[in-house]
């Protein structure tokens, strides 16, 4: 019986039951019909090629991402902004990016994995393209709003290649997609380095378009998942025939079809899933504090806290962006084979400790950018393994839902932790301490919230794991 392939080229239609294009019958299914024209995808590399345009797709939302705080400064010459302004017209991107980032689960759990891909690739191209346009600060505020859907880019692709790869490789599959940020972030400011000079600021941006733009066109072959396609129809069934027959398909393929009714933010809420989705909420909140910190304001701590020099602090910087890079590799293998949420827990507890012994122990460059890249391969390298987790621990109905929600709570984690280490060191605190209590303790925090989620043991197929 035809339950888990869509037949290429073919559309159901509620009917009689009738042969599938295989010859099979379907007692649940209607008739299928010749339906409009999709762009198939390559038949050489089914897997391979998926993962190749979600790292391109990744690597260039983070490169549209980056760009705005690296241009910001350039930005407020031009516009006469005062830092304050400044500071206040960031802070604002940052909610309206949230807030557009929240549309992208409930599309990929209605919609399709594929369409949100579609559109969270799109979404980067048109931020960069309305960026370059922008007159002032409540057009540039709508621009880099759309940004916002660049950044769950990761959320969709996790949800859809961990429908569309074994559990044996899912997670070092995804370690591979997941490197495209330090790629993103160097080509971010490369460009910046080379182009401004030649285009200005809205050149850069406009530039910026393209590459998104040639993803998109390459995602316009992609599949859909599999597991999406279940769920599609079943819920085709239930709007076009009696629901026993719904309810017969839905308990062969594992889908709830009571909960699968219910508003996605109810489901996640529910008794089964509320504290697993909420301890991950915590977990990757407070890590962001450590990423705010260690990541976004390092050449900051690096110069006022431990006084390295501006460019030390770079190269240190760049240390641990390479470190990341190979950790990312390593933590998708090794969640593959340990398991990904002790992986990513221990991980992040450990990380924790060499950012400590940054803060209180290291003198000089080398200890410093030897801490720090160790700290860097432990924290942001696991989270290769934390979003194949995260993908997998959900059911179907609402994995969009929870993967991206999750993943955007994070720049929240970014806005309270900025906002607490200004207050801290304009209230006398050294850098070393506001560090240590803003950054170091709440990754180890996050460690710990995630031990309170569900253990997943390693090599279990995706039914097995999420009903």
């Amino acid at each position: 019986m035809e339950e888990d392939h869509q037949v290429e080229g073919l559309a159901w239609r509620p009917g009689v039951p009738a042969s599938d294009a295989h010859g099979r019958r379907d007692e649940d299914a209607g008739v299928w019909k010749r339906a409009s024209p999709s762009f198939p995808a390559p038949k050489a590399f089914p897997s391979l090629y998926p993962s190749l345009v979600a790292f391109f797709a990744w690597t260039f939302a983070v490169y549209d991402f980056l760009l705005f705080g690296l241009l910001l400064p350039v930005l407020a010459t031009e516009f006469g902004w005062s830092p304050a302004q400044s500071v206040s017209i960031a802070f604002r991107v940052a909610i309206a990016s949230f807030l557009c980032s929240l549309l992208v689960g409930p599309i990929a759990d209605r919609f399709g994995r594929r369409n949100a891909l579609v559109i969270t690739v799109g979404g980067a191209a048109l931020s960069s393209a309305l960026t370059a346009l922008a007159a002032g600060p409540l057009s540039l505020i709508f621009a880099r709003a759309l940004s916002g859907l660049g950044y769950s880019e990761q959320a969709v692709n996790t949800v859809y290649l961990s429908e569309l790869e074994p559990a044996g490789r899912r997670g070092r599959i995804y370690g591979f997609v997941q490197g495209g940020w330090p790629i993103g972030q160097l080509l971010a400011t490369g460009a910046t380095g080379l182009l401004l000079p030649l285009v200005g600021w809205r050149g850069v941006f406009f530039v910026a378009s393209f590459p998104a733009l040639a993803v998109l066109l390459a995602r316009l072959w992609l599949p859909e998942s599999p597991h999406f396609r279940k769920l599609q129809r079943f819920r085709r069934l239930l709007r076009h025939r009696a629901p026993e027959v719904a309810a017969r398909y839905a308990q062969r393929n594992g889908i709830d079809a009571e909960k699968s009714r219910q508003i996605s933010l109810i489901q996640l809420l529910g008794p089964d899933l509320r504290f697993h989705f909420l301890f991950l909420v915590c977990a990757f909140f407070f890590n962001w504090f450590a990423g705010q910190i260690f990541t976004v304001l390092a050449t900051t701590v690096f110069t006022q806290a431990k006084g390295l020099s501006y460019n030390e602090a770079l190269y240190a910087f760049g240390a641990g962006s390479a470190a990341a890079y190979v950790g990312y590799v390593f933590h998708g293998y090794l969640g593959d084979l340990a398991g990904r949420r002790e992986t990513v827990a221990i991980a992040w507890i450990a990380s924790a400790l060499a950012y400590a012994a940054l803060l209180f122990f290291a003198r000089g460059f080398w200890p410093v950018a030897s801490l720090y890249a160790i700290a860097d391969f432990l924290r942001a390298g696991a989270y290769s393994a934390l979003f194949t987790y995260i993908a997998e621990s959900f059911p179907t109905r609402v994995r969009g839902n929870a993967t991206a929600l999750i993943n955007a709570i994070g720049p929240l984690g970014a806005i309270a932790s900025s906002s607490l280490f200004s207050l801290a060191l304009g209230q006398g605190m050294s850098g070393v301490w506001a560090s240590f209590w803003i950054g170091a303790l709440p990754a180890l925090l996050s460690g710990l919230f995630l031990l309170g989620c569900r253990s997943i043991p390693p090599g279990l197929a995706l039914e097995a794991i999420s009903r």
